[in-house]
């Protein structure tokens, strides 16, 4: 068996093309600033938000959120979705997850998360936002902790 040792791989000046398909090329992360609440029954936006400008226009943007949530009574209902450059990647408004799992008498607990796959094909810069709704009565609270909420987006190469 052979083995290869180098102490650093560099393209070559003219022609050359590191193939970066599958792997991460960059990451971009950001935590909420603070509690997001509405009692809009459409989407508004959180403070949840990442810009990442694509290096190929053959990536994809792999984005991740996770958040607290919190619906003041037992019957509020709490929506999420992620929005590219304000339009809604689930379309319409049709939401990408629905976070209600938990109640008691006092309201609605949720720790709920999302992921979506975006091809963007741009190298131009993209802001993937999270949008929030109220689904039935009462208030709906995004980042309900204050400061746990995180938006994650990673460039993967294509």
């Amino acid at each position: 068996m052979s083995k290869l040792f180098v102490d650093e791989i560099q393209p070559k000046t003219t022609g050359g093309v590191i193939n970066a398909k599958g792997m991460v090329i960059q990451v971009v992360s950001h935590r909420n600033s603070g509690v997001n609440s509405t009692a809009s029954s459409t989407f508004v936006a959180t403070d949840s938000t990442v810009t990442i400008t694509p290096t190929s226009t053959n990536s994809k943007i792999l984005i991740q959120t996770n958040a607290p949530l919190y619906g003041n009574n037992n019957n509020t209902h709490t929506y999420t979705t992620i929005y590219k450059d304000n339009v809604n990647l689930a379309g319409g408004t049709t939401e990408l997850q629905l976070f209600a799992t938990g109640s008691d008498s006092m309201g609605r607990w949720s720790n709920g998360s999302m992921q979506f796959l975006d091809s963007p094909n741009t190298t131009s810069a993209v802001t993937y936002t999270v949008y929030f709704k109220n689904g039935t009565s009462g208030t709906s609270h995004y980042d309900a902790n204050g400061g746990m909420a995180i938006i994650t987006a990673m460039e993967i190469g294509g």
